[in-house]
């Protein structure tokens, strides 16, 4: 795997591990969720974890993209990647038999390498 792949494929394996995938705590993101708009502590917060784990986003990508001398509007891709996987995450907490954390996995690198080429996909069978 080249250096450049390797922030990618841990986030790709972090966004989908088991630890953050229980059924409780994808059902607890629910609930959250449906307060943050309604809330503005949770509004707060949740803006700021966004910016965080959007920044943490676009830093891999850009990353991968100076490694391969591609220039992406890596803001764009982030945005494309989040959102894949909130709706992957929703549709996981609604009905788990719906979408694997493999499925999932192939998805989001799917998407990167639409943008980017090859990745590594160490974990996705």
């Amino acid at each position: 795997m080249p250096d450049e792949d390797a922030d990618l494929s841990t986030m790709v394996d972090a966004v989908f591990s088991e630890d953050l995938n229980r059924e409780d705590g994808l059902k607890a993101w629910l609930a959250l969720w449906s307060e943050v708009p309604n809330n503005t502590t949770l509004q707060a917060a949740h803006r700021d974890y966004y910016t965080r784990y959007k920044n943490r986003v676009i830093l891999a990508i850009d990353r991968a993209a100076r490694g391969r001398n591609m220039p992406i509007t890596t803001e764009r891709l982030a945005l494309m990647f989040i959102s894949l996987v909130d709706g992957l995450w929703l549709e996981w907490a609604i009905d788990s038999g719906r979408v694997s954390p493999e499925t999932a996995r192939t998805a989001c690198c799917d998407l990167l390498e639409a943008f980017l080429g090859p990745i590594s996909r160490a974990k996705v069978h």
